[in-house]
């Protein structure tokens, strides 16, 4: 055997080795807890993290966030929760509201504020960030038919947002042709690799990072109609994919019992003057090229999707992209809310949802 045959050989094997300490080392701790594991979910229970944010009024100076024995956000669900009319909130990180304590996100106070009229509801926080329609239907599948809440809410659209026609073949059960997502469901390694890949693709849009911006010192570009038709055109083709899974969202919530609500998805950016400091938010730029009139026309478009969906389909919809006020006090940053923007979802999605809370 040649010199150069046992260096390949040397160096092959101590790759391997390197790789399987690293494996082993995922599986005892892990930096990045993705809920998503190939196609299939790991709801983490009992977990609580802190985080120290700026001093800024738009939220808590210490954020506390819980995982309650069920694996989503907020309070243990009472001892009587099976007599109980309950209500999943079901959406990414606008759901999630990670930035939030437990107790200032738009489910937990939406859950205040129909104790007011029944006060047998019980609403739960399913958000977890980063998800499309696809990690929903995969949530649908895999716990929400099991533990079969009253109702869903469905806040969506934004993760959607230029995700392949295909995009929830590879959290398909039923698909055969998934090998990443098999080898993810077996490997921290993997699943990492699948996890990171999803999240790059979800970010090209970059409409918001989940932190605390100063709209004031943002760039601004203004945009001619046809610039903003050429830089949307490449997110808007994809649009048959979502609305498929929101009709499968309708059909399996329904067949398992579950009645389905859909909710779109506001922006701060877009036609409008902020009356908070009269900035026009059709110039503002706060990630990549867009500017916030574009921004706004690609992520109606899925929200028009959404409407048209929710018509075609007699599900009950709260336009909340039309009635939350584009104003600034009322976000973090283009998409996340502050705690007075998840208390005016509340008071919105609240008052959408009173015809229809009858047990």
């Amino acid at each position: 055997m040649s010199a150069g045959m046992r260096r390949a050989k040397i160096l092959a094997v101590q790759l391997i080795i390197r790789v399987l300490l690293l494996e082993a080392l995922l599986r005892v701790y892990h930096p990045l807890p993705f809920v998503l594991h190939g196609n299939a979910i790991d709801l983490r229970v009992g977990l609580q993290y802190r985080r120290k944010n700026p001093p800024d009024p738009r939220v808590d100076p210490i954020t506390v966030a819980t995982r309650n024995s069920l694996g989503f956000r907020g309070a243990e669900p009472p001892a009587d929760i099976g007599r109980r009319l309950t209500i999943a909130a079901v959406g990414g990180s606008t759901t999630e509201n990670s930035i939030l304590s437990d107790r200032r996100t738009w489910p937990e106070l939406l859950g205040v504020r129909l104790a007011a009229t029944h006060p047998d509801t019980w609403v739960y926080n399913a958000g977890f960030n980063g998800h499309s329609t696809a990690g929903h239907l995969v949530l649908l599948r895999a716990v929400l038919v099991k533990i079969k809440p009253s109702m869903m809410l469905v806040l969506a659209g934004v993760n959607d947002i230029g995700m392949p026609d295909d995009g929830a073949a590879e959290f398909d059960p039923d698909n055969t042709n998934r090998p990443w997502s098999d080898m993810a469901r077996h490997s921290q390694i993997m699943n990492s690799l699948l996890n990171l890949y999803r999240a790059w693709r979800a970010s090209r849009l970059a409409i918001a990072g989940d932190d605390l911006v100063d709209f004031a010192r943002l760039p601004q570009r203004d945009m001619t109609d046809a610039e903003i038709s050429a830089a949307i055109a490449p997110f808007t083709a994809q649009v048959a994919g979502y609305d498929r899974r929101l009709t499968a969202l309708a059909t399996e919530a329904r067949r398992a019992g579950i009645a389905p609500v859909f909710i779109t998805q506001p922006l701060l950016a877009g036609d409008a003057v902020d009356p908070a400091t009269g900035l026009d938010l059709r110039r503002l730029v706060e990630h990549g090229e867009l500017n916030g009139l574009a921004q706004w026309r690609l992520l109606e478009i899925y929200n028009d999707v959404m409407r048209a969906n929710a018509a075609a389909h007699a599900v009950p919809l709260i336009d909340l992209a039309r009635q939350l006020p584009k104003d600034t006090r009322y976000y973090c940053d283009f998409m996340h809310f502050s705690n007075a923007g998840a208390a005016a979802v509340a008071d919105i999605v609240a008052a959408g949802l009173q015809p229809y809370l009858v047990r």
